[in-house]
């Protein structure tokens, strides 16, 4: 008798599929007050990092312009921002960017989807030069 036995695998390129995410809002404050500037979304992949998209509002976008985004946390002393994960540049005039996955900053180590979303003292920010463009919780 002969018994044959066959294993077939598959491997799926290009992005990873998204399992959860969650959506929240950017705001502007220079106003003097808080102003929707836009939305992100922290989704979760299929190895259980994330990736981030952000889309700032069309009042916010700056055509021409590079601006760049972090995900960013309070220090533990001197009340100054730590930059938690450097998400990258984001195109002015489209107001689109995505980091896929998210890299920490500190251990060039990719991050868990429900560690980050769990950081309720975490924030992504876009800056404008120095200029904060749009700010935004994640809670």
């Amino acid at each position: 008798m002969l018994i044959s036995c066959g294993v077939m695998g598959c491997r799926k390129t290009g992005d990873s599929p998204s399992l959860a995410s969650k959506q929240y809002i950017l705001y502007n404050y220079s106003s003097g007050s808080s102003v929707q500037a836009g939305s992100f979304v922290i989704r979760e992949l299929a190895d259980g990092n994330c990736s981030l998209t952000i889309s700032l509002a069309d009042g916010y976008k700056v055509p021409g312009v590079t601006l760049k985004t972090y995900i960013v946390t309070p220090e533990s002393t001197g009340g100054g921002q730590f930059i938690y994960a450097d998400l990258g540049n984001l195109d002015g005039g489209s107001g689109q960017a995505t980091r896929n996955p998210v890299i920490t900053n500190s251990d060039n180590r990719s991050v868990k989807y429900t560690s980050l979303v769990a950081q309720k003292t975490y924030q992504v920010k876009v800056l404008n030069g120095s200029n904060v463009q749009a700010i935004g919780p994640i809670q």
